[in-house]
């Protein structure tokens, strides 16, 4: 119906049923009212980003008074309609076909029906073939579906312009927050480490270290181990001052022998440790890439504040530094190794009257990020997307610093998550209403919001 705008699945006709079990039927009505309950709410906030843009006076800035999207004449909505004409060339011309996506099997509408679930397909074949995506601008995902022509191309217009309507909304002094945590947590280290851990079942799984050390019934016990651990680290570190690298060290270790008494022909120094059930292995951390704080999220936090250690503790004149003891996480216990990072040197966001470049408006007399820089930046790779003069020249450095520390929070607040939470929240202040279960849809609304806050930022959510 929504391909047609005809009254297809009539009430109460042969049609109009979907599904059976034995007496029990499924109409399109009832499913319609069981799809608007539970997914109503997101799909009228996706339904509103198009309304509230296309009579918004954002859409007249970029496109003009006219919002018929075939008779606009203003130059984005020409390069809007000469995508979708390419992209119809493409479906038409049977580029896509070897991989079923034929004119053939489908037609054009269906086509744009089943859009997002085409994706991956149309965009592995443009790939291979060194072909431009006609529509790849626009950042369409797998949920995107087009009733038409005419809702391809709005929505087409909504991708472009919503990013001046977000940038607006940005409470920049609040979200400022986040990227001075990035600052000081920031760390680059290309790291490896020596695990040492127990098993005591014998099935080559480490065993839950945390329950290990509990299970220690006297102080005494837990004394002995971290004794052994203190010494552990000391006979390690002193095989790496030596130049011996972890994975020869974790080698040795597991082949060495049993005895104890250095007078016995199967003595090893490792075998104190051996026979406390200790055992190690060696592990180049990241696949041997730089490791910081936005990869490491899912580490161990024990884990994490040792190598934030070293990093703040690294001696530059040194190739390599490591954590000071054996740091306890509940996989076992870790000797780290580390060597500078490729972001191991913090760029600069300061610039002071006397510098080169210097522009007040993006004036800093600090090493990181500004609130002020963070939303001219915004705006300035806004206006450059949408092809508008910018008038601002960001040094090559405070780029760099920018990129750092702000641009993960930048892609989150230009995402298309963070312009749901906007349009819920926009939905709520003006109380919208719904057709039917007002109260139900608003707490939706709320849910909603709060949800992708919570995902989106969690560390505004501590």
């Amino acid at each position: 119906e929504m391909q047609s705008n005809e009254l297809i699945y009539e009430s109460n006709s042969d049609k109009s049923i979907i599904a059976t079990l034995n007496d029990f039927t499924v109409s399109t009505d009832e499913f319609f009212e069981a799809a608007v309950e539970r997914i109503g709410t997101q799909y009228a906030t996706d339904l509103a980003k198009i309304e509230f843009l296309f009579g918004s006076e954002y859409f007249e800035e970029a496109y003009g008074s006219n919002r018929d999207v075939f008779r606009n004449s203003s130059e984005l909505m020409r390069m809007h309609r000469n995508d979708l004409r390419e992209e119809k060339q493409n479906f038409s011309n049977g580029i896509y076909a070897q991989f079923g996506l034929s004119p053939e099997t489908f037609s054009w509408n269906e086509y744009l029906f089943l859009f997002g679930q085409a994706q991956p397909i149309r965009q592995q074949i443009l790939q291979m073939m060194g072909m431009p995506d006609p529509v790849g601008r626009y950042s369409f995902s797998e949920q995107s579906a087009f009733s038409g022509e005419e809702d391809l191309l709005r929505q087409m217009v909504e991708r472009t312009i919503r990013y001046d309507y977000m940038s607006l909304q940005i409470d920049y002094d609040y979200y400022h927050q986040l990227v001075e945590k990035n600052f000081d947590n920031h760390f680059s280290l290309i790291a490896e480490h020596i695990l040492v851990y127990t098993d005591m079942q014998n099935d080559f799984i480490p065993d839950d270290f945390d329950e290990y050390y509990d299970s220690l019934g006297e102080e005494t016990e837990k004394d002995e181990l971290n004794a052994l651990r203190a010494n552990l680290y000391d006979k390690i570190n002193d095989r790496v001052d030596d130049g011996d690298s972890l994975r020869d060290i974790a080698r040795e270790y597991m082949r060495s022998l049993r005895g104890e008494d250095e007078e016995d022909d199967d003595y090893s120094e490792w075998a104190v440790y051996r026979n406390a059930g200790l055992r190690v292995t060696h592990q180049s951390l990241n696949e041997g890439n730089s490791l910081n704080a936005r990869n490491t999220r899912n580490y161990a936090e024990n884990f994490v504040t040792a190598l934030k250690a070293i990093y703040d503790n690294f001696d530059e004149e040194e190739d390599f530094a490591v954590n000071d003891s054996l740091t306890r996480t509940q996989f076992g216990f870790h000797f780290i190794r580390a060597e500078q990072g490729s972001a191991f040197e913090i760029p600069s966001a300061r610039l002071e009257e006397g510098d080169d470049g210097f522009d007040e408006r993006i004036a800093n007399d600090s090493d990181m990020p500004s609130a002020q820089q963070i939303e001219l930046y915004t705006k300035t790779v806004i206006d450059q997307y949408m092809g508008s003069e910018v008038d601002i020249d960001f040094p090559t450095e405070i780029i760099e610093s920018l990129s750092l520390f702000y641009e993960p929070v930048f892609n989150v607040l230009l995402s298309e998550y963070y312009f749901t939470i906007l349009m819920a929240d926009m939905m709520i202040d003006e109380d919208v209403q719904f057709a039917s279960s007002q109260d139900y849809h608003i707490s939706k609304l709320n849910g909603l919001s709060d949800f992708y806050n919570r995902r989106l930022f969690p560390q505004l959510h501590e």
